[in-house]
């Protein structure tokens, strides 16, 4: 009895280990679509699994029989509340085991797998007989042996009812067999028909093979038409830029194309994969096709990201108060977040952006002279990011799913052109006079930490045949320009190096400091800035420090002009390891260099030394 308590114990423990390992997670444990060869396997696997349900079977047999209390002449102890224990841990066991096997066969994507894992589910359901044997043969205990002996010698017959037993039991074989191969064809069919696809994509393409391959992120949506299992499924660019991402199954590839047909005009292709769920192409890397007119030739993409729509709100930024997912599997933001996931909040970006004085005050000279400062367009945003313009040029910084683009279309502040230009179903690959690019922002990299272009580089548009960004190539700038929120906050923006920012928004910067948030140091100027007399800023850039300090035309190394005239400002708080090695433990340090004078009012002034000595 402690043996048999044992193997039942074991039995359960193994199916529930399988049973909580597949329903851990809280995505789609079915695959997405099947072939016409495994939905076969399936089959013949259900029906296999319910002849081998002994266990089940046999339990509903004794419960059509019922107790009968000759039994206890036949075996000692057989009792009626024995009999009711082994038909409820029969029945127990086989349900357990039936139930395991259909969930490991729905949920295999291959032939192999379903009857690999049919295999494995019949060995363990058939534990109770491998032990019986192993009692017989007397290899767990004499005990044991003898109990196994008894039941191998001792039968008992039931007694003949209306129905026969064999018909009753042939009557639940195929009550259970028809049962379980309906279940598996229902969920075969919504397979077919893409309930457990991903109804919406988010795809990044990279830019370094073609250009215009980036021009196609964005969202697509799931194909709602009838999907042929020899088809697979096909997603639909939103925008109207005819991209589509298929399953091509004689090439067993998924692929991006520009038109319906997923084997045809394939711009990108995943690397091989025998499977109809898109998101597991992402496990090896995507190729795209070099545009060279040339024999077709893939390679690589170095910048490709692809990730499926929103299932539940928690994936909408975290919850629901930073945007809901709707039924087009679409995060939602709430009014103080946005972007793709709602990971950006709404009310940090910046209204007003400039180029950052750090590095150049204008862009590079093209065709026409480009703005240097942008305001916010509010209430429009193009790639779920927002749109910047200069209302006197007509300028026009916006997002284009792989970077920023500079362009100009005339618009002289017209809100109207802004709506039709910038509409939900434009498409990037249409825009003509661009300018200049951001470097990549790819999708929740360092650079996807908010939702504006500020502090990234930009390059030179090559303007391809058709002037389009479609038919472009990118070159470094001679200078590097970045953007910067020209708006002081606080909070998100503060003015830098000791600056105040005012209520109006604009910075008040100290101690020579310059820019708008003051954030262009005034160092190697000649002029030493109490601010920035630290070692972090090496001393005002050495402007603090006589053997480091160089003149310039605005400025004399030690003096600072006033209202009063000429004063000298001195070198304290300097550490130069060339002056204090060569003094002695509390004595006081003089610079050895010669006395610089500067004739203000005919008196000289000395420098001071580094201990303002």
């Amino acid at each position: 009895f402690f043996t048999a308590i044992c193997v039942v114990l074991l039995k359960t423990l193994t199916f529930t280990i399988i049973l909580s390992d597949i329903f851990q997670t809280d995505e789609t444990i079915l695959p997405v679509m099947v072939s016409g060869v495994v939905f076969v396997a399936q089959l013949i696997s259900y029906a296999l699994s319910v002849l081998t349900s002994n266990d089940l079977l046999q339990s509903l047999l004794l419960v059509y029989n019922d107790y009968n209390s000759s039994m206890k002449t036949v075996y000692d102890g057989g009792g009626y509340w024995q009999w009711v224990l082994t038909v409820f841990v029969q029945f127990w066991d086989g349900t357990l085991g039936l139930l395991s096997t259909f969930v490991l066969i729905a949920t295999s994507s291959t032939a192999f797998d379903v009857f690999l894992n049919f295999a494995a589910i019949t060995f363990v359901s058939h534990l109770d007989d491998v032990f019986f044997i192993l009692a017989e043969r007397n290899l767990i205990g004499k005990e044991n042996r003898e109990a196994a002996l008894m039941v191998q010698e001792n039968a008992f017959s039931l007694p003949p009812f209306g129905v026969k037993p064999i018909r009753v039991q042939t009557i639940l074989v195929w009550t259970l067999m028809f049962v379980t191969i309906l279940i598996g064809s229902i969920l075969n069919g919504l397979q077919n028909h893409g309930k457990f696809a991903a109804n919406t994509l988010y795809i990044q393409f990279g830019d370094g093979v073609d250009p215009a391959l980036a021009l196609h992120s964005g969202f697509y949506r799931l194909d709602g038409s009838r999907v042929k299992r020899s088809n697979g499924f096909k997603y639909v660019e939103e925008r109207s830029g005819d991209g589509v991402i298929g399953y091509c199954v004689n090439q067993q590839r998924w692929t991006f194309s520009l038109g319906s047909d997923p084997c045809k005009n394939i711009v990108a292709e995943s690397s091989y994969i025998r499977s109809f769920d898109v998101l597991e192409s992402t496990k090896e890397p995507w190729l795209a096709k070099i545009p060279d007119g040339s024999v077709s030739r893939f390679v690589p993409m170095e910048d490709f990201y692809l990730s499926k729509g929103c299932e539940k709100d928690r994936d909408c930024g975290g919850g629901k108060e930073q945007g809901t997912c709707n039924k087009k599997k679409r995060c939602r933001c709430s009014p103080d977040f946005t972007g793709v996931q709602c990971q950006y909040k709404a009310k940090t970006a910046c209204s007003y952006v400039k180029l950052n004085e750090d590095y150049g005050a204008d862009f590079p000279l093209t065709q026409r002279l480009v703005s240097s400062e942008f305001m916010l367009v509010k209430d429009i945003e193009y790639y779920n990011r927002p749109i910047y313009l200069n209302n006197a040029t007509g300028d026009v910084i916006f997002f284009a799913g792989l970077r920023w683009v500079l362009a100009n279309f005339y618009l002289e502040g017209n809100q109207t052109d802004l709506n039709d230009l910038f509409s939900p179903t434009s498409h990037a690959t249409f825009v003509t006079n661009a300018y200049f690019v951001s470097s990549p922002v790819l999708f929740r990299s360092p650079d996807d930490s908010e939702s504006t272009p500020i502090g990234l580089p930009w390059f030179a548009v090559v303007a391809g045949s058709d002037s389009s960004l479609s038919d472009a190539t990118f070159a470094s700038l001679p200078d590097p320009v970045r953007l910067i929120c020209a708006i002081c906050n606080n909070e998100t923006n503060p003015c830098q190096n000791g600056g105040f920012c005012e209520q109006n928004g604009m910075c008040q910067c100290t101690d020579g400091a310059s820019g708008s948030v003051c954030q262009v140091e005034p160092i190697g100027n000649g002029r030493c800035d109490g601010f920035f007399n630290k070692p972090e800023f090496k001393y005002d850039g050495g402007d603090c420090c006589k053997s480091t300090c160089s003149s310039t035309l605005e400025n004399t190394c030690g003096v600072v002009e006033t209202n009063l005239g000429l004063f000298t400002t001195g070198f304290d708080a300097c550490d130069i390891s060339a002056v204090t090695n060569d003094c002695k433990a509390g004595e006081l340090c003089y610079l050895e260099d010669d006395t610089f004078e500067v004739n203000v009012f005919s008196r000289p002034f000395v420098w001071l030394s580094s201990n303002g000595n």
